[in-house]
C-alpha cells in the first residue's frame, strides 16, 4: 500500500528496507521508492521519521543509477576495506 503525503506531494510506492534505526528511535535510514509530484518513482536513500511525517535530504536514483551503483559497490569488494 503506497503512503501518501498529499501536503508534500510524494508517495512512497514501494519500501524496500531500513537500513539503520537511530539510538532515540527519532530517525531511520531507509531505502524507499518515491514519487514526486506524479513523476516515475526514483530509489531514495533518506532519514525518514517511524511514521514517515518528516525527512530529511537524500540521493535519488534512477533504476539505471541504482544498478550501477550497486554493480560499484560489489565492484569495491566493502567488506575488505577498513572503515
Amino acid at each position: 500500500m503506497a503512503i501518501e503525503k498529499e501536503e508534500r506531494n510524494f508517495r512512497i510506492v514501494g519500501k524496500t528496507n531500513v537500513i539503520s534505526e537511530s539510538e532515540n528511535g527519532e530517525w531511520n535510514l531507509e531505502a524507499n521508492l518515491v514519487s514526486w509530484f506524479n513523476h516515475p518513482a526514483r530509489l531514495e536513500l533518506r532519514h525518514w521519521s517511524p511514521d514517515h511525517m518528516k525527512m530529511d535530504k537524500g540521493p535519488r536514483f534512477t533504476k539505471e543509477e541504482a544498478i550501477r551503483l550497486r554493480d560499484t559497490l560489489v565492484s569495491m569488494n566493502i567488506e575488505e576495506m577498513d572503515f
